[in-house]
């Protein structure tokens, strides 16, 4: 029962990652847009 708990967990910070790096990319997509003009 532990492992599957582990497991989750580790899927859910997997997923928590990518979600951050995504906001991050379109904050970094909107900063250059401004600075195109």
């Amino acid at each position: 029962n532990e492992e599957k708990t582990k497991e989750t967990f580790s899927i859910l910070r997997e997923m928590a990652e990518k979600e951050a790096l995504a906001n991050k990319n379109k904050e970094r997509e909107k900063q250059s847009n401004k600075q195109k003009g």
